[in-house]
């Protein structure tokens, strides 16, 4: 009988927030866009999240997930040079949910470059969005097409913050035709070209930076500066070795070894 005389004080949210003094903000950068540009960003904000009077410490992760410090807060990102996200603790956790409307606004209007999500620390299951809308068929560009109706259609709602879609197109590529007369003379594959502009423009590992207990590598990479083009990458040099000999020999530009067919 008592049960259901408490019924009447339930709250509508079988899963309702917490009244603490931590959110978070997920920042998301297009894709294809450089940790370099994103640490830009990522300055930005935080100069602005510490000029507020009601925030006390921030602390940033670039590229990948922070540890988990909460059950529900998952750490599923890793090597996505585009993705940050800032842990923020404030000084009066009766004012976080107000701090977090307002501070959506003004990241909406002051960085319109990227998608900004302010989110508050709530109980539950782990969830990508309060509302999600799944579309199904055979097609995938009718699905694109629809998908972004939908999305434009729940933007324009007055307490909608953010939207997305999930299947956006893929980022734009750069095709570069190989001559094959001149792979041979060079004593090249299409394999060793695939992997002297992966190491080139991804970096290759060349020794450990010990940080307490952990590992990490040193990656030798270009500066952002000789690739920043197209027609910067063809200025890229591909080691060749000389017949005969195990010793490398100054390498050849990508661009005597075929052409550019232009981006896709």
């Amino acid at each position: 009988m008592t049960g259901y005389l408490s019924l009447s004080t339930l709250t509508l949210q079988f899963f309702p927030g917490t009244d603490r003094d931590q959110m978070y903000l997920d920042v998301k950068l297009p894709e294809g866009t450089s940790i370099d540009d994103s640490l830009n960003l990522v300055t930005q904000i935080d100069q602005k999240l510490r000029s507020e009077p009601l925030i006390r410490r921030v602390d940033w992760s670039i590229g990948e997930s922070p540890p988990e410090f909460y059950y529900n807060l998952r750490a599923n990102v890793k090597g996505v040079p585009s993705w940050s996200r800032a842990l923020v603790l404030t000084t009066d956790e009766n004012q976080t949910d107000s701090l977090i409307i307002r501070l959506q606004r003004e990241v909406d209007r002051e960085f319109p470059e990227a998608q900004i999500l302010v989110r508050g620390i709530d109980q539950g299951p782990p969830v990508e969005a309060p509302l999600e809308v799944r579309l199904f068929g055979p097609s995938t560009d009718l699905l694109k097409s629809l998908g972004e109706q939908f999305r434009q259609r729940m933007a324009a709602l007055p307490d909608v913050t953010h939207t997305k879609l999930l299947m956006a197109p893929a980022p734009p590529k750069v095709v570069f035709d190989l001559d094959e007369s001149a792979l041979k003379s060079a004593g090249l594959s299409k394999a060793d070209v695939a992997r002297g502009i992966q190491s080139a423009l991804k970096g290759r590992v060349g020794g450990e930076l010990l940080e307490g207990t952990e590992r990490l590598p040193v990656r030798a990479i270009l500066k952002r500066q000789e690739w920043d083009s197209a027609d910067d990458l063809t200025n890229i040099r591909i080691p060749i070795r000389n017949p005969g000999s195990d010793t490398l020999i100054p390498a050849i530009p990508l661009s005597a070894l075929g052409s550019l067919a232009g981006p896709r």
